[in-house]
């Protein structure tokens, strides 16, 4: 999945190194997001992740959703971490 919106291809960038990320199999499914907004969004694919790069991620999705990173890293697993498909393009 490469980021096409000029935000999220620059926190990519940031995060990863990249402006993509490893998605699962499947298209978009509808997903609640923190306010009760609704979005179609791709799972990431999390083992795609190397522990660097998850323990950043972790760091920048834990204030921007009131969570310390060790709370958002152990809800990752469980909870997956959503990938909203606006502002994203589907790449092989």
């Amino acid at each position: 999945m490469r980021a096409v919106d000029p935000v999220r291809r620059a926190m990519w960038l940031d995060l990863f190194g990249r402006d993509w990320v490893e998605v699962l199999e499947g298209g978009p499914e509808l997903v609640i997001t923190p306010g009760r907004r609704a979005h179609l969004a791709y799972a990431m694919d999390l083992r795609a992740l190397t522990p660097e790069e998850r323990r950043r991620l972790c760091e920048a999705l834990g204030p921007a959703f009131g969570y310390s990173p060790e709370e958002v890293d152990a809800r990752l697993d469980g909870e997956g971490c959503p990938v909203l498909a606006a502002g994203v393009e589907l790449v092989r």
